[in-house]
């Protein structure tokens, strides 16, 4: 029963990391560079107002 169960886990990560790299490879990039892109833009807006206070 464990062992069977260990193996459902792995058959999950492996198919969600699948769906990952299908994404990256659906061409997504804009997706992911856009949140990068926001978080920088989050992160900077951020320093601005602690140098202006």
């Amino acid at each position: 029963m464990t062992s069977s169960n260990s193996k459902k886990k792995d058959i999950f990560r492996g198919t969600y990391l699948m769906r990952f790299l299908e994404m990256i490879r659906m061409n997504n990039y804009a997706e992911i560079s856009f949140s990068i892109v926001t978080d920088l833009m989050n992160h900077i807006y951020q320093q601005k107002i602690t140098l202006q206070q």
